[in-house]
């Protein structure tokens, strides 16, 4: 890749990530944020959610300490 194109990519690539992550969150919060008061949300979605949101981290964290 010519060294010009370097910073080009690499602006692209992030701006990409950015993008679907915003993505992401467009599409969750609103039912999210709808649910946000019914017992399913949050004796259901909040604990179990959050759980697998940390077993998640956890599971990564331990792969980077160790690779």
């Amino acid at each position: 890749m010519p060294q010009g194109a370097r910073l080009v990519s690499l602006v692209a690539f992030n701006l990409g990530v950015e993008a679907g992550q915003l993505a992401v969150v467009l599409a969750v919060m609103p039912p999210a944020y709808l649910l946000r008061s019914t017992v399913f949300y949050r004796r259901g979605v909040m604990p179990w959610g959050s759980s697998a949101i940390a077993a998640l981290a956890v599971v990564w964290f331990v792969q980077r300490v160790l690779g």
